[in-house]
C-alpha cells in the first residue's frame, strides 16, 4: 500500500516540479483542467451569471493543475506516513484527505496571495471610464473621432463620439463618460 502513496506523491510532486520549471502565465502546468471550465459554466448558467469562469481576481483555480499536483503530494505523502506508522489500510486514505485537503487549502491561500501582489499593465474598458483624455482627431457631430488618454503609464488611442452630438475640435479635454461596441463616449470639458 506504501508503494500506492509514494506513487501518487512523486507524480504530485513531479508535476510541481515541472510547473516550477516550466511555469509562466501559459506555461506548464498553469491551465486549468477542462473540468473547472466546464463545471464553472454550467454554475454560471444555473445562478443566471455568465462571468463565473475561472477566478474574476485572476487568481489561481481550484482545480487548477497545480492545485491538484499539491493535493496530490499531499496525500500520497501523508498517506504513506500513515501506512508507514501502523494505521490500517482502512484509515490510512482518510489520513490522507483529512492531511491533503487544509495543506491544499493553506497553498492555494498562499498562493492567491502571492497572485494580488502581482502588477498588471492591461488596461480594459472599465480602466477608461471617468478618466480625461483629449481629442487628436476632430469628433463630428454624429460621427466618431479620436482620443488620447494617459493611464497606467500608457498613453493610448482610441476612438470615441461624443454624448451631446457637438462637435468637438483637436486639443479640446474630455471626459470618457460610457463605452458603445468599439469607441467611448466622451463630453467636453470646456463649452463649445
Amino acid at each position: 500500500m506504501i508503494a500506492i502513496y509514494l506513487t501518487i506523491a512523486g507524480v504530485g510532486f513531479l508535476v510541481l516540479a515541472l510547473a516550477a520549471i516550466f511555469g509562466g502565465e501559459h506555461g506548464f502546468g498553469d491551465h486549468d483542467v477542462a473540468v473547472e471550465h466546464d463545471l464553472a459554466h454550467d454554475i454560471g448558467h444555473a445562478v443566471g451569471h455568465h462571468e463565473v469562469h475561472g477566478d474574476t481576481e485572476g487568481g489561481p483555480s481550484v482545480f487548477s493543475m497545480r492545485m491538484l499536483a499539491l493535493f496530490m503530494a499531499c496525500f500520497g505523502a501523508l498517506g504513506a506516513i500513515a501506512d508507514r506508522t501502523g494505521v490500517s489500510a482502512l484509515f490510512s486514505p482518510f489520513v490522507g484527505l483529512l492531511g491533503g485537503v487544509p495543506l491544499t487549502a493553506v497553498g492555494y491561500w498562499i498562493m492567491r496571495l502571492f497572485y494580488s501582489q502581482q502588477a498588471s499593465s492591461t488596461v480594459t474598458t472599465r480602466d477608461l471610464l471617468a478618466q480625461y483624455g483629449q481629442v487628436t482627431v476632430p469628433i463630428p457631430p454624429a460621427g466618431v473621432g479620436q482620443i488620447s488618454i494617459e493611464t497606467k503609464g500608457q498613453r493610448l488611442y482610441q476612438l470615441a463620439c461624443t454624448k451631446g452630438g457637438n462637435e468637438i475640435p483637436v486639443g479640446m479635454r474630455v471626459f470618457i463618460v460610457a463605452s458603445e461596441g468599439s469607441h467611448l463616449v466622451v463630453e467636453p470639458m470646456e463649452e463649445l
